[in-house]
């Protein structure tokens, strides 16, 4: 060995060692920290870029090499203040794939319902008393099997999304272009579903690398809505930012970090191995499962509020799995079931653990 190689071997396991050092520290710092070569950020200076930040294109880089307004669209797709946002839970367990997801609530309704009675003395004195209603208000698509939450891209594949309902119709529209001319390209057959999920999170991610086209004829928007693709014995989760990966199961939409936490706990009480326990599992047992998650994921109101509980309508889909050479032939068999459920007091789950458990039910 030379001293040129040497000396030039020297220098790369020093920069190796500096790598190594500068990512443990980086990990190890706050949040508010950005790329590894910037300072950490105060609170304050970290709410005031993010304020700065986050109405910009997506394309924008903050100074500490943060896409603000990318994690601005992601919050407000799992954001649980939004009434016409819905909550999504999926598994695929030993034979099907469940899928749980309420309705939206219509905005309009009054959750408050009054009933004021006016009554006059003969003393021309009026007395009037108001008084709460506990009648329960229901959902605003009730019951009505026209509107349901899963849709069909052929006889075999099925998309659900949540989050914002306007950027979900968006979406579903965006499966619906992007899975037609997929099956003319693989020949209309059973093929595994990877693929299309690619080429739909190819779209996704488009806003996050230009704001518009190459002809400028058309502006990119990011949608604050996640979808989850449902094919032949596979279920492929897609975010808002383009990612996309196969799971056994998934928690997308409206207070997802608080149902994943939920799930995640259920789960890990049934065995260490939380993938061997999703596999044996039956359709009926994961359908239990999912809806009292979904039922823990909207808590009632504290006692004393003397506002109306709104009854929270709930639609499920059981796709069972089927072989190759059937499911060619027609489509994978699928159960409907449609309910309703009062909020109740669900357990207390930490900002720590939700955040903890975001990453490992996948």
């Amino acid at each position: 060995m030379t001293s040129l190689q040497l000396l030039l071997l020297i220098f790369t396991l020093t920069l190796i060692l500096q790598l190594v050092k500068s990512s443990s520290t980086t990990s190890s710092s706050s949040s508010n920290s950005g790329a590894s070569w910037q300072p950490a950020l105060s609170d304050s200076r970290s709410t005031q870029e993010a304020n700065t930040y986050a109405d910009l294109p997506p394309t924008v880089f903050s100074p500490t090499g943060r896409l603000h307004s990318v994690e601005t669209i992601v919050e407000a797709a799992k954001s649980s203040s939004n009434p016409r946002a819905n909550l999504v839970l999926a598994m695929n367990c030993n034979d099907g794939i469940v899928l749980i997801s309420n309705t939206p609530t219509s905005p309009y309704l009054n959750t408050t319902t009054t009933t004021t009675t006016t009554t006059t003395t003969t003393t021309t004195t009026t007395t009037t008393t108001t008084s709460s209603d506990n009648a329960t208000l229901s959902s605003l698509f009730l019951d009505n099997q026209q509107n349901s939450i899963f849709h069909s891209l052929s006889p075999s594949l099925v998309v659900v999304t949540a989050g914002n309902i306007v950027d979900g119709h968006v979406l579903k529209h965006l499966c619906h272009e992007v899975s037609h001319s997929w099956m003319q390209q693989s020949g209309g057959g059973v093929a595994a579903i990877g693929g299309l999920a690619r080429q739909l999170a190819d779209q996704l991610q488009l806003p996050t690398q230009s704001i518009a086209d190459a002809d400028g004829k058309r502006n990119y928007k990011m949608l604050a809505s996640f979808a989850l693709l449902v094919g032949h014995k596979e279920l492929w989760r897609l975010d808002p930012t383009g990612q996309f990966w196969k799971s056994q199961a998934a928690v997308i939409g409206c207070n997802a970090n608080k149902a994943e936490a939920i799930l995640y706990q259920k789960l890990l009480n049934q065995g260490n191995d939380i993938c061997q326990t999703i596999q044996r599992m039956s359709s009926e047992d994961a359908l239990t499962l999912l809806k009292d998650c979904l039922e823990s994921s909207f808590p009632a109101p504290p006692s004393s509020s003397k506002s109306t509980a709104k009854k929270i309508y709930w639609q499920a889909m059981v796709q069972y799995h089927t072989t190759a050479t059937t499911a060619t032939n027609r489509r994978p068999r699928r159960i409907f079931q449609r309910g309703a459920f009062a909020p109740h007091h669900a357990p207390v789950i930490s900002e720590a653990a939700a955040a903890s458990s975001a990453t490992k039910v996948s």
